[in-house]
């Protein structure tokens, strides 16, 4: 429940950070509420979406290198795990444009660095369907990636709304005011005024290379598999900037992805009467606890079809009553063995 941050790197430029959503409290401290209530909370900011501002300019332009003076080596990217193919890129929000809608897409990707100006890009879900709309265009897709960045753009970037959603406009619900974004300077894109580094560069088509083995946030890794180019244009930051890492699979990790899907169980169960308490996926994705003040008998196998019918990965769930604490495991599991008989 620390934040770990590394002033001096070695052979690297600028500071890194990690482990910036170690706890929840942390994220409590973006809201400016109680941990019990940062669910309430992101669930009522998010209903109402701001569009962002584009100014001139921004701090995350503060130093330009283009051309020679570009080298993303020189960034402190981590090699995470033992069997991880080489440095790689966790905690970069992946930004580009529906060529045929021109509708913004924020996505966290994976991007493994391979050379001073090269780099390799995992692209599955919306982002591959933009990527193979401009290919069939025959054209390369720009794409820039922001890395450091404030815990709602994060939260957007990692929240997989309906198709055609830009995720930048929750990032404004979130902050009960527009982000600021800033055009780049090599590409038609706007990124974040206030991040720490940007990337920008493009995704030509048809090139692929094998990229990996990385360890993935399951606890396993992934294989290699073919993974997209993306060709650096330009690399802009703050003057003392601070990367970012995300190691997969780590209690940051599990905060970033669970709150956005807590919210979907929450929010429909609340549409649907039930009197929720709380939910949680925060011990493992593929595991959801939910407390409720229950009104009648079958009422918890309800809320068990509806978090099924709401969240793809749920393998499984434990609903319990509003006593129990589902932030505590030890308590879920006296519940289990108390309150439920497997017959």
């Amino acid at each position: 429940k620390k934040a770990v941050l590394f002033r001096k790197i070695k052979g690297h430029q600028g500071s890194l950070i990690s482990n910036l959503l170690g706890g929840r409290e942390f994220l409590s401290l973006a809201f400016g509420c109680a941990p019990e209530e940062v669910l309430k909370e992101y669930v009522q900011r998010a209903k109402q979406p701001r569009k962002p501002d584009i100014l001139s300019s921004g701090p995350s332009q503060e130093v330009v290198r283009t051309g020679r003076k570009m080298d993303v080596r020189l960034l402190p990217a981590l090699i995470h795990h033992e069997k991880d193919a080489g440095p790689y890129i966790t905690a970069g929000l992946a930004i580009a444009k529906d060529p045929e809608t021109g509708i913004r897409n924020v996505s966290f990707n994976r991007i493994q660095i391979i050379g001073s100006q090269e780099l390799l890009i995992n692209i599955p879900q919306q982002l591959g369907v933009i990527q193979k709309k401009a290919e069939a265009m025959g054209n390369p897709l720009e794409v820039a990636v922001a890395i450091g960045n404030h815990p709602f753009e994060m939260m957007a970037a990692s929240s997989k709304p309906p198709f055609g959603v830009d995720e930048f406009d929750l990032a404004g619900a979130l902050r009960q005011t527009p982000l600021d974004l800033v055009p780049c300077k090599t590409i038609s894109l706007e990124v974040p005024a206030r991040a720490e580094v940007i990337l920008e560069g493009e995704i030509p088509p048809n090139t692929k290379q094998e990229e990996g083995p990385f360890g993935d946030f399951m606890g396993y890794y992934v294989p290699m598999t073919m993974s997209h180019l993306f060709r650096l244009k330009a690399i802009t930051h703050r003057r003392n900037f601070i990367f970012q890492a995300i190691e997969a699979g780590s209690i940051e990790d599990v905060h970033l992805l669970s709150l956005p899907r807590e919210a979907v169980s929450y929010s429909s169960l609340i549409e649907k009467g039930v009197q929720v308490e709380t939910v949680s996926l925060r011990t493992m994705l593929f595991n959801c606890f939910i407390s409720i003040r229950k009104r009648f008998e079958d009422e918890a196998k309800m809320v068990i079809s509806n978090a099924f019918e709401n969240y793809p990965w749920l393998k499984y769930c434990v609903v319990v009553d509003h006593d129990v604490d589902i932030f505590d495991p030890k308590d879920v599991w006296w519940a289990i063995g108390t309150r439920s008989c497997p017959e």
